[in-house]
């Protein structure tokens, strides 16, 4: 272990962008033992402030680069371009997001670094259990990128713009659209005097068996049965709320072709 310490090279980090991305990156790193050089936040003054348990300065943008291996830009995606075209063109450019095209940035030295993962703020998060997906456009941004992450011991996915724009589209499909149906599922209860304790055992199981056993023949329910009356009863019960109901019967009719039945 002590060898292996000496050959570990902490880098200095600067990021912009105080949000849940930024923050929890920032972390990941000063965890990793990689020291935290400044940050440019537009919501706090100029100057020294306190974040993460650090004194910081709270820099201009024009000067993020200096002495830092890296900035992070944890910022909304629509600003990625604007704002990198504000830092010095020899800074290595690290930008999280998931569907951001890398080659829109003129930097040489730049990299992805995507957490397919729901990050909030205050969460404690393992980043050991989290898979990222990485594209470098140097080696430089390559070895960099390499040291940032080494200590943090996260799975590293190599992708390409497609592959993480596709990847980003199942994450939307498996977390935030199921969020969303946890959602409604918990107003429904609620509004019929019933607890949402009665869904967390059948939502952790299908998580569980995912992660088991990722099969399609895990499916159940009335749509895989073939069960119409079933079906239509709870259509019934969505029919004032349109939306809802005409979802319930997409998604219904989805699974019944699945299994070779008719559409409702």
């Amino acid at each position: 272990m002590k060898a292996e310490r000496c050959n570990f090279i902490a880098m200095k980090f600067a990021v912009v962008g105080c949000g849940n991305v930024g923050t929890q990156y920032a972390r990941m790193w000063i965890q990793a033992g990689h020291q935290l050089q400044h940050v440019h936040f537009r919501s706090m003054p100029l100057g020294t402030i306190e974040w993460l348990g650090h004194s910081v300065e709270n820099i201009a943008l024009q000067e993020i680069h200096q002495n830092a291996d890296a900035v992070l830009l944890a910022i909304p995606d629509d600003q990625i371009a604007a704002v990198a075209g504000s830092i010095h063109s020899d800074a290595f450019i690290i930008q999280p997001s998931g569907t951001f095209d890398l080659h829109q940035l003129a930097h040489h030295n730049k990299a992805t670094l995507w957490a397919i993962y729901s990050i909030v703020k205050n969460a404690s998060i393992d980043f050991q259990k989290i898979p990222f997906a990485v594209e470098s456009t140097s080696e430089k941004a390559k070895e960099t990128l390499h040291k940032l992450m080494e200590k943090v011991g996260a799975p590293m996915h190599n992708t390409n713009q497609t592959q993480r724009e596709l990847a980003h589209l199942t994450a939307v499909l498996a977390n935030n659209f199921t969020n969303a149906l946890y959602q409604k599922a918990l107003t429904l209860l609620n509004e019929n005097q019933l607890s949402g304790e009665l869904m967390l055992p059948i939502i952790g199981q299908t998580t569980a068996r995912l992660t088991a056993m990722p099969d399609p023949t895990l499916q159940t329910g009335p749509a895989r049965r073939g069960d119409y009356n079933t079906l239509n009863k709870h259509l019934e019960l969505l029919r004032e709320d349109p939306q809802w109901k005409l979802l319930y019967q997409t998604m219904s009719d989805i699974i019944l072709q699945q299994n070779e039945h008719r559409k409702l």
